[in-house]
Formats: structure tokens, C-alpha cells, sequence
């Protein structure tokens, strides 16, 4: 027998490594996305441990990242973002390349203004989930909250990736959806598909992620698990009990001036499935802490309730709340089983949709949007703001120069402040001022947190060239320029006295890298420090 050309041969062997590459089963996803820091994931339908994300901020070089995953299921960790800022990333894995895709980091409270969608009840894989995902898409919100009934019918793992990721895998590939957990969802090993899937924060006592909170500029979102609330699990991961007195601590403990709370189970409601009685016992909390907004699905349909207090139309000046369902994103709609009530500002069950907050200073607006982008309904309250907390950085003007040495000011309207500095290099320092110097030289990432007196905070970054004869911010810290949002346009509204916004343009525009244009100090980058909880997961199929 011949034997074979080495032509033939290498024809053979690239066959081969073609044949074993891996592909996507769940294109890549952002996830837990913090002021400094996010999670790309993704599934591959074979092991992989060489998957890695190439990632940068615009205005600086590349870097990558490893997956610290060796199975199907991936989740990465992209670390030292700037806040308020697009990152650009791709992934590579085992053959299997997606990308580029960009997302914006959070901002810390110093910034006021947030966009926000919120959606439920969408999991079908049709065709008005698909819409509704284009729509949020083109709306371009920072992220998105899911108000459950992620993943029909039963929420198993086959479900997650042909009814939520398929169909809406261009929108999630640049937003991050937070989840919450709807009846269906539960219906597979207690939700066990959902934790696999999601990579959310898990601040709650046993360290789940079965509700949890965060922050996003100067809004404060809670996610509450309706169905464990309401006794209809068995998981000994979520009690009532836990959970509600959770909900009143971290209710207690928050800073933000806003405030929003979502859940599957909707309080009150005109569909076949009516208001959730069981979870009535939480709205006194609501109205304790000044919850501005309590969104719900489980009824396909929408529905915005005037805002309430003890049951009773109120002002929200005086302490109402408004409720809404927005179970419309995707499974069929259904009918209203009575006539419209007194408390019930609109409703609808025509439309599929989604609802597009805008947060923007002391002044809320959510709108209810179909699929064409029409308005079908609008809600708008205001509030005074006190003043946004920030901290100023920069080099000391008046110091002396010193070979590998650095001399760094701060300024902050926090009362009290104490200053907390990274100096780049493993060095923490405490002070208002401070001096240090470098064992060699090079480009130093300076990272500096002033807490007040009433817990707020506020952080700022600059990176630093330190050379033996002397030491300079660095010329390529940032771009300048605008930073329009991902659709090509900055975002609506107006930050005005409130302060700057991401992608304004103009004065006062923050600089790709987080700094404010400014003679003297380099103003606020917003970083709130939180850091994302990745634990080991269990891995999908």
C-alpha cells in the first residue's frame, strides 16, 4: 500500500482540528457589571480550558483575560475598568471566536444620571421576544432588569439557551440583564438553570443569588425572589423570614437618593392572575425607605398603578409609590378580568413592550415602549437632590521634585472625608496628602477613596509616569472627545447642575478614561469599589 502525500496528510489533520473546534451554544453575555469591573460569559458545546477575552477600555491598549473555567460554561472576570466608560471585548475559546462587542461600565453615585429597561414574562424563543430584545437594543440602556418568567416553560437548561439566549443574544452580548426569578423559572431543580446561566451579585445571607441589591449611579436596585417570599419553594437557599429582613436592613443602609425594587409577583394587578397578596406585607418597608418604584410581571400585560401609600392614592411627594406590571416582552398576551379601577393609572394588552427609565438628576421618567419604539405610556416624578459627592485628585503643584517620588493632593465635599490611596505599586496610604516613593520607574495606575462622615463615598483614578527625574500624569491617560452611546447617539435627557453624564459632550464631559477636563485636579471617576462575587459554578449540561 502507497503511502499517503504529505499534502494529503496535512489536508487530513486541518480536517481534523476544524472538525474538533468548539462553537458557542450560548453566545458571549455581560453579566455583574460594576464601575470597575464585569463578567463576560459564555457555554461552548464541549470542555474548553484555554478560553480567554481580549478587552479594553477605548483609550487603552488590550488586554486579556482567562477563563478560570475548564468546562462548557464560562464566566470571565475583565478588572481595572474605568467607570461610565464603553469597553470593547471579544473572546476566543478553543477554536470558537465571537466579537468584538462593546458594553458600558457602571458609574459610581457621583454621576446622575442612569438609563434603564426593564422587561418580564419573555422567555417563549418567539418572534415579539425577538422584537422586544431589538427594541431594548436600539434604546440602548446601561442594563436591563428581567422581572422573571425567564425561560419557558419549565426553565430547564435546553430552555435557557433556545428561549433566552438565542433569540435575544444581540442585545445581551452589550447589556447585562439582572435577573429575578419567575414561577417557571423555578420549575427545574429549584431554579438551578437560572443560577448556572446568571452571574449576579449574591449579598444576600446565604450568599445566593436568589435576590440581592446593587448600585448604578445614583440609583439603588433591589431584586426580590416573589416566589420563595410567597412559600411556593422548598429550596432551604431562600426562607421569607431571611429575606424580608434583609430587604429592611438593606433598605436601611442605602445612600442612593432613588430606589427601585422588581420581582415577578406584582403586588397589585387586573390580569387572570390579580395582585399577589403575600407579598402586601412588604409594601410598608416600601414606604418606610422611600422605595420610588416597584416593578412586577407574572401577568402578560402592562399595567401602572398610581402611586400608593397604605393602600391609598398618594402624592409621591407624600410618600406614594407606583406599582407596575410589565409581564408584555414576549408570552402571549391576555385579557383584563375587570373593569379598570380607580387605582389603576393605564393599562394595556395590545402592545408588547418593554418599559425605558431614565433617571436623569433629580427627575425620573419611564415610559412603556412597543416594538415600533412608540411611547404607549409615560410616568414622571420628581425630587430635590442633595449635592453629588466627589473627590479631586492630582499632583501637588508646590512639592519638590524627588527621583521616583510623588507627592498626591485630594479635595472632596464629603464631610470628614478619609482618604484612602492604591498607589499602583501594593502601597496603600491614608490622607488627605500624601507622599511616595516608587522602588523603579514606570506608568502607575493611582486609585484614591474618600468616605464621609455619613458613609457616602466617592473614588477617583489617574495613572502616573514616574521617571528619575520626576513624576507626571500620564499624557495618554484618556481620549478626548465625545463618547456617544452604542446607537450612535448620546443618551437622552440632561445632566444640567446635576452633573456631567456619561456620552454628554460638552463641558464638563468626562474624558474616556473617567476624567473631567479641569486645569487643576483630575475630577471624579466614578468607581464605587464593589466587587463582583464569582464563585464556583456548577456546571451546565
Amino acid at each position: 500500500m502507497r503511502n499517503a502525500s504529505p499534502l494529503l496528510l496535512g489536508a487530513a489533520l486541518l480536517t481534523s482540528l476544524a472538525a474538533s473546534a468548539a462553537s458557542f451554544v450560548r453566545a458571549p453575555y455581560v453579566q455583574n457589571v460594576q464601575p470597575d469591573s464585569a463578567i463576560v460569559a459564555f457555554q461552548l458545546d464541549g470542555n474548553c480550558n484555554t478560553a480567554q477575552v481580549h478587552f479594553g477600555p477605548e483609550g487603552r491598549d488590550p488586554e486579556v483575560a482567562i477563563s478560570p473555567d475548564q468546562g462548557r460554561q464560562h464566566g470571565v472576570i475583565l478588572s481595572d475598568l474605568p467607570a461610565g466608560r464603553r469597553v470593547s471585548y471579544r473572546v476566543e475559546a478553543c477554536g470558537a471566536e465571537a466579537g468584538p462587542f462593546t458594553f458600558r461600565t457602571a458609574t459610581g453615585p457621583e454621576h446622575r444620571y442612569v438609563h434603564f429597561g426593564a422587561f418580564g414574562d419573555m422567555g417563549t424563543g418567539g418572534r415579539d421576544q425577538k422584537n422586544v430584545s431589538a427594541a431594548i437594543e436600539k434604546a440602548a440602556p446601561e442594563l436591563v432588569l428581567s422581572v422573571g418568567d425567564n425561560a419557558y416553560d419549565d426553565g430547564t437548561e435546553q430552555e435557557w439557551t433556545q428561549n433566552y439566549f438565542a433569540p435575544m443574544a444581540p442585545m445581551l452580548a452589550k447589556t447585562p440583564v439582572y435577573l429575578t426569578f419567575g414561577n417557571h423559572d423555578y420549575l427545574t431543580d429549584q431554579g438551578q438553570p437560572q443560577i448556572n446561566a446568571g452571574y449576579m451579585p449574591s449579598n444576600n445571607p446565604r450568599n445566593t443569588e436568589r435576590y440581592y441589591s446593587f448600585d448604578w449611579g445614583h440609583v439603588h436596585f433591589v431584586a426580590l425572589d416573589s416566589q420563595c417570599y410567597s412559600g411556593w419553594t422548598t429550596t432551604p437557599e431562600c426562607s421569607k423570614a431571611e429575606q424580608r429582613a434583609w430587604l429592611e436592613a438593606d433598605l436601611a443602609a442605602n445612600k442612593q437618593p432613588w430606589t427601585v425594587v422588581f420581582m415577578h409577583h406584582p403586588p397589585y394587578s387586573t390580569g387572570e392572575h390579580g395582585g399577589n397578596a403575600r407579598v402586601h406585607d412588604l409594601m410598608p418597608l416600601f414606604e418606610a425607605h422611600g422605595v420610588d418604584m416597584v416593578l412586577g410581571g407574572h401577568d402578560h400585560l402592562y399595567e401602572r398603578i398610581h402611586p400608593l401609600r397604605e393602600g391609598r392614592r398618594t402624592d409621591p411627594a407624600q410618600g406614594g409609590i407606583p406599582y407596575w406590571v410589565i409581564g408584555s416582552a414576549g408570552a402571549r398576551l391576555r385579557s383584563f378580568v375587570s373593569g379598570q379601577p380607580a387605582i389603576t393609572a393605564h393599562r394595556d394588552n395590545v402592545n408588547y413592550g418593554f418599559l425605558n427609565v431614565v433617571v436623569d438628576g433629580g427627575t425620573l421618567t419611564a415610559d412603556f415602549v412597543n416594538t415600533e419604539g412608540r411611547v404607549i405610556d409615560s410616568y414622571t416624578t420628581t425630587k430635590v437632590l442633595p449635592e453629588a459627592p466627589f473627590l479631586n485628585i492630582g499632583l501637588d503643584p508646590t512639592a519638590s521634585d524627588s527621583p521616583l517620588s510623588a507627592t498626591l493632593i485630594s479635595e472632596s465635599n464629603l464631610q470628614n472625608a478619609r482618604v484612602i490611596w492604591d498607589l499602583g505599586d501594593g502601597t496603600v496610604l491614608e490622607g488627605a496628602r500624601v507622599t511616595h516613593t516608587y522602588a523603579e520607574a514606570g506608568t502607575y495606575r493611582v486609585r484614591a477613596t474618600a468616605e464621609g462622615a455619613d458613609g457616602r463615598r466617592a473614588t477617583n483614578e489617574l495613572s502616573l509616569q514616574v521617571s528619575a527625574s520626576g513624576t507626571e500624569p500620564d499624557p495618554d491617560d484618556g481620549d478626548s472627545g465625545e463618547d456617544p452611546g452604542d446607537n450612535g447617539q448620546p443618551p437622552p435627557g440632561n445632566g444640567g447642575q446635576n452633573g456631567p453624564r456619561p456620552g454628554a459632550g460638552g463641558e464638563g464631559e468626562l474624558e474616556p478614561d473617567g476624567c473631567q477636563s479641569a486645569p487643576a485636579l483630575l475630577l471624579p471617576l466614578a468607581l464605587l469599589g464593589l466587587i463582583p462575587l464569582l464563585r464556583r459554578r456548577r456546571q451546565a449540561g
